[in-house]
């Protein structure tokens, strides 16, 4: 997974996460980057351990997001 590579409809991962940014400040909600959660999905070891089909979170991968959720809480 390229998160550069336009999808089928044109637009990049970037573009989503600025799309739900721009709608959760309008509404008041509270956005966290997920960018801080340190995955690579390019990367072997990365698939292999975190993500099991290239785009979707493992049980492993699951516990980072929940540790980052908990740090943001914090």
């Amino acid at each position: 997974l390229d998160e550069n590579k336009p999808n089928k409809s044109g637009f990049v991962l970037d573009d989503y996460r600025n799309a739900i940014t721009k709608v959760c400040k309008k509404y008041g909600a509270t956005v966290m980057d997920g960018k801080k959660l340190s995955v690579n999905p390019s990367d072997e070891n990365d698939k292999q351990n975190i993500i099991f089909d290239g785009t979707h979170f493992n049980d492993y991968g699951h516990k980072l997001i929940a540790g980052l959720i908990f740090e943001y809480i914090k």
